[in-house]
């Protein structure tokens, strides 16, 4: 499970990066290790907010609320309203009943409802009920300032959120709201890949030409994302679009523009292509080089694909021995399944002497 989630992590999702510091951080992993990912974290959008959203949740599970305050405090400036709407809708939909995460709920809310946002209206209008005075109710409290500030958005979240909701409903609508969000997006690289994904979604010659039309322009713009989905796209031998040499060249240059931190996430997709793509792409890179060079700059991922490499080809007790230690060096950066392989070598006595207590340590974290 841990090892999903760094994959994940690794990719850029918020959820997973804000799920695998927690974890982390609760295994007492050095600062090194914190700060590696807190790096990775910070130029990926969301990351930061879903840490708190995590953090908030889990506070309140545990009946801390004030701690549970202090996460979204926390927060800082980059609460916004989308933020601030998941963190009370989290309340209402899971602690209705209970009166004081209905006043914490209410405590986040009001101020933005005092901007105008008429979502965070209607979420204390839910909070207090069907039995409320009508003129005492947060729509008349709050409907002079929605008004004054312009409730209606129509910002690129809710353009994506009215067409995703017009390919299950209507969807002859969805391709006017996915030309205003392309609008609003502008030179954002990775807006533009999440516009793609819902062109990708009709299944439409003329809608995936769109949406390679976007990848390509994401890619030029240098979102990691957008290779991945055109390397994906002509990858797949099961359709019409298979084109090995493409998917070698689009991987090779994405490859080639990375720096070794992050390289090895890139590298992991190689594993799963089909072996001409692999053999053209061998042709054009060193990819056990590559890993070797990212694992001596302290990757962790690097360092577990080195110890891997030198084990399923040693060729003398030596390169066991090796790769023994690149997977220690791995599982003490905190890399999950390096901790799984390290415990099995304790087990098992592969590059050191079985040691049943240090297998069972780290097969436990």
């Amino acid at each position: 499970v841990i090892a999903a989630i760094q994959t994940q992590a690794l990719y850029g999702r918020a959820s997973a990066l804000a799920l695998y510091q927690r974890y982390l951080k609760g295994a007492g992993y050095s600062d090194q290790v914190l700060r590696f990912w807190a790096e990775r974290a910070e130029v990926r959008r969301g990351a930061t907010v879903e840490a708190a959203l995590l953090e908030f949740k889990q506070n309140l599970e545990k009946g801390r609320i004030n701690d549970a305050k202090r996460s979204i405090q926390l927060t800082g400036e980059g609460m916004t309203v989308d933020a601030g709407l998941s963190f009370a809708r989290f309340l209402v939909n899971n602690y209705a009943t209970d009166a004081e995460s209905v006043a914490l709920a209410k405590e986040i809310l009001h101020p933005l409802a005092e901007t105008g946002s008429g979502r965070a209206v209607r979420l204390l209008q839910e909070l207090e009920g069907p039995n409320m005075d009508p003129l005492s109710s947060p729509l008349a409290r709050f409907g002079e300032v929605m008004r004054d500030r312009g409730d209606m958005r129509c910002d690129y979240d809710d353009t994506m959120a009215l067409a995703e909701f017009a390919i299950r409903h209507q969807r002859q609508d969805a391709k006017r709201w996915l030309s205003i969000a392309e609008h609003i997006a502008g030179d954002d690289a990775w807006r533009k890949v999440k516009i793609a994904d819902v062109y990708m979604a009709f299944n439409r010659s003329d809608m995936q030409q769109r949406a390679l039309g976007l990848y390509q322009e994401a890619r030029l713009g240098g979102e990691p994302a957008a290779y991945y989905r055109l390397v994906k796209h002509y990858a797949n031998s099961a359709s019409e679009s298979y084109d090995p040499k493409q998917a070698s060249d689009i991987f090779v240059e994405l490859v080639q523009g990375s720096d070794l931190q992050t390289v090895p996430e890139k590298l992991l997709m190689l594993a799963t292509m089909k072996p001409e793509i692999r053999r053209q792409v061998s042709q054009r890179i060193d990819v056990q080089q590559l890993y070797l060079q990212s694992a001596e700059s302290g990757q962790p991922v690097a360092m577990r694909e080195v110890a891997k490499l030198l084990r399923d080809d040693a060729k003398d007790s030596k390169s066991i021995l090796a790769a023994f230690t690149w997977l220690k060096k791995a599982a003490e950066a905190g890399d999950g399944e390096a901790m799984f392989l390290l415990s099995q070598s304790y087990a098992y006595g592969l590059g050191t002497r079985p040691a049943l207590d240090a297998a069972q340590a780290w097969m436990a974290k």
